[in-house]
């Protein structure tokens, strides 16, 4: 999965967090690799990105319903 993410978030940042995330997406070209998912993102009014969290911690790899 490519995302651009590094361009706001440090990988610390990052680091212990959850995410919501879209597998078995069809193959797409991104930078010169092929990316197969995406990883959600909310963004507020004053154009900041907010990643897309499960409200509890879940087990990693759980599938959203």
């Amino acid at each position: 999965i490519l995302s651009g993410v590094r361009k706001i978030f440090t990988p610390e940042e990052l680091l212990n967090t959850q995410g919501v995330f879209v597998l078995n997406l069809p193959p797409r070209p991104m930078m010169g690799i092929e990316s197969q998912g995406m990883m959600l993102f909310v963004e507020g009014a004053d154009g900041v990105l907010t990643p897309v969290s499960p409200r509890r911690v879940a087990k990693n790899g759980s599938a959203l319903r």
